[in-house]
């Protein structure tokens, strides 16, 4: 069993083979990179996610705000059509635009001969 120094390679003792593969990376360094990359990917979905509750936010208020301009809107135009079918009005228009003219009461007497 002589070896030289200065050469690893030329060792004369038979060596077993070994099962391990020599890397560059640990399964440490594996886990590491898997953690980070995680942690980015879900900061990811965080940002999108929070951007994407913005604005859906900033669309209900929006839909909101017309919502209540067209209820004020409907509000008004119910009322003009309650006025302009009101009696009293259809009567005046009747009267004073289209010359309506009240029929007078008259009362009929029967005298009997």
């Amino acid at each position: 069993m002589s070896t030289q120094r200065g050469f690893p390679g030329l060792d004369r003792r038979r060596r077993r083979p070994s099962h391990r593969v020599d890397t560059w990376f640990s399964l440490a360094d594996v886990a590491v990179v898997c953690l980070v990359i995680g942690g980015a990917a879900l900061a990811f979905v965080y940002v999108a996610q929070t951007t994407t509750l913005r604005d859906l936010t900033a669309k209900v208020t929006t839909a909101r705000d017309v919502l209540t301009e067209t209820e004020d809107i409907n509000q008004t135009l119910q009322s003009r059509i309650d006025q302009a079918l009101s009696l009293e009005r259809v009567s005046r228009v009747a009267r004073e635009e289209l010359g309506m003219v009240e029929p007078e009461v008259t009362y009929d007497v029967r005298l009997d001969p």
